[in-house]
């Protein structure tokens, strides 16, 4: 395969402080939804296909307000687009209401039964768009990834980039091995998971041990950020919203 369109966005995530996969799929969600306001608020299926969602999820329903936000200083976009949102939720809503008015077949278990026809009428239809969006990317990526490894070598040099990387979190970790890889690449990429999980268990245990009194002044930059780095590694970047907080 080309990696030329993989491997320049893949080095520069790998120059990040987070898993270069999660950086990734956050960029190019972000890209997405700029798209979206840009040039889609309008589009008769966009406006279907986020109805039958009822939005997005709630990361990126956030996304999609700060995006806009940082380019317009405006919300127009999502106005528009959550127009047809919450027209369509007033529709399901008072069918629900229709819905709860009628009486089961069945005698038995009647509220139960009454209560699931509800839930079924207000439950959205299809998965956020958005998140559609990024698996399909990240799909793309992960795969790329090890189809690099495969054919260019572990010597190669954005092998070694990898190497010298904050990392990969345990989920995209586990994402990477699903993708098949050979027992060398495999072992490859867990030798890489188990050292970055040694250094960040030293930097845990040494910013624990300096929040004793004596030792407290003895805090080093790198071990500032270590408890918030130790659950990242577990579940994904999702801590850069705090960098400026913290």
């Amino acid at each position: 395969m080309s990696h030329s369109l993989f491997t320049s966005t893949f080095r520069l995530a790998c120059s990040q402080p987070c898993c270069p996969f999660c950086w990734m799929q956050d960029e190019d969600e972000r890209r997405y939804l700029r798209s979206l306001l840009h040039e889609y608020t309008l589009a008769p299926d966009i406006h279907a296909r986020l109805s039958a969602s009822a939005g997005f999820c709630l990361r990126h329903a956030q996304m999609l307000v700060e995006t806009e936000w940082a380019m317009e200083r405006d919300g127009l976009g999502t106005a528009t687009l959550y127009e047809s949102v919450l027209r369509q939720l007033e529709a399901v809503t008072a069918l629900a209401l229709e819905t709860s008015s009628k009486r089961p077949m069945l005698r038995k278990s009647e509220p139960d039964e009454t209560i699931r026809r509800i839930l079924a009428t207000l439950r959205p239809q299809e998965t956020c768009l958005a998140c559609q969006h990024g698996r399909q990317n990240e799909q793309f990526a992960l795969k790329s990834w090890v189809e690099y490894l495969l054919e260019e070598g572990l010597e190669a040099n954005l092998a070694q980039t990898y190497l010298q990387a904050w990392g990969v979190c345990f989920p995209h970790l586990l994402r990477l091995l699903e993708q098949r890889p050979s027992l060398e690449v495999a072992r490859w990429l867990l030798s890489d998971f188990q050292s970055k999980l040694r250094q960040r268990s030293e930097r845990l245990e040494a910013y624990i041990h300096k929040h004793d009194v004596h030792h407290r002044h003895e805090l080093r930059e790198e071990e500032r950020l270590a408890w918030i780095e130790a659950v990242a590694l577990t579940v994904g970047d999702f801590h850069k919203n705090l960098r400026g907080v913290l």
